[in-house]
């Protein structure tokens, strides 16, 4: 027969939600990924592509090479992607925006002074 005892069936939802609300504290804490100091670079990188297009691919590559984390939104595949492109009245690719900062074009030394100002170490 069930236990029909409501004291027991508190303590033991307490102590039933007291762990899952550990539990989803601890996973929180640790699936934010490798966290980026402030000498490494404290902006947020995004930059917007499209499928094929050559200085995009240079763009990822060179932000890969210098160990820079960045969001990628390819603006014909993500819903994101096309709705941030309109917002930013976009009109080619790629557009990154690194921290508060928007670049529109590859251009290798602009893209470095940028992600520098942001306190990524670049060459």
């Amino acid at each position: 027969m069930a236990d029909r005892n409501p004291k027991r069936w508190y303590d033991r939802g307490c102590v039933w939600l007291f762990a899952v609300l550990l539990a989803a504290l601890l996973i929180s804490a640790c699936s934010g990924g490798p966290q980026v100091k402030r000498d490494q670079g404290g902006g947020r990188v995004v930059v917007y592509t499209r499928a094929g297009c050559p200085y995009c691919a240079l763009a990822k590559k060179y932000l890969t090479t210098h160990q820079v984390p960045f969001e990628e939104y390819d603006i014909f595949r993500t819903e994101k992607g096309k709705r941030d492109f309109q917002a930013l009245k976009g009109v080619g690719v790629p557009i990154f925006i690194v921290g508060d900062k928007r670049m529109d074009g590859y251009d290798e030394e602009r893209l470095a002074a940028l992600l520098k100002e942001e306190g990524y170490r670049v060459k």
